[in-house]
């Protein structure tokens, strides 16, 4: 369906996908995906991770890797959300595709989008509107 837009309202822990026509007149939901760990504290997200070891009067020194959790998670739900435009782009869902999520993770997103996902990527919109309604959201598509 070349006429029909995926727009993509996402953060790191969630994200809605609808469909809507070129004239941007309604949204129609077609998923809501969770990404619960990415809402975890980071003690949560750490708890089976390595400790940390005290160096005699240097301080302590973190025994795991260097990355952040949050980030982790907020990557691994990109990559996940990536995938799946991918299948709908291939399977002829869309056309076009608008996406509208908070700069950082609007930055992973696009990371993990396929090349033809890419290709049709339109209008971004660095700015979280999930809680926005479906009106306030599209004004910022027009």
């Amino acid at each position: 369906m070349q006429d029909a837009i995926y727009l993509v309202v996402a953060d790191s822990s969630q994200a809605h996908v609808y469909l809507t026509d070129t004239a941007l007149s309604t949204l129609e939901l077609v998923v809501q995906q969770q990404h619960p760990s990415s809402r975890l504290t980071r003690s949560e997200l750490d708890s089976d991770k390595p400790g940390s070891s005290n160096s005699g009067g240097r301080g302590y020194h973190s025994l795991g890797g260097d990355s952040s959790s949050h980030q982790h998670e907020s990557s691994e739900f990109a990559r996940s959300l990536g995938k799946y435009l991918h299948s709908e782009h291939l399977a002829h869902k869309f056309g076009q595709l608008l996406i509208a999520a908070p700069p950082h993770f609007l930055g992973e997103l696009r990371q993990h989008l396929s090349d033809d996902c890419q290709k049709v990527l339109g209008k971004t919109v660095n700015k979280n509107l999930l809680h926005m309604g479906t009106a306030e959201m599209l004004e910022h598509f027009v």
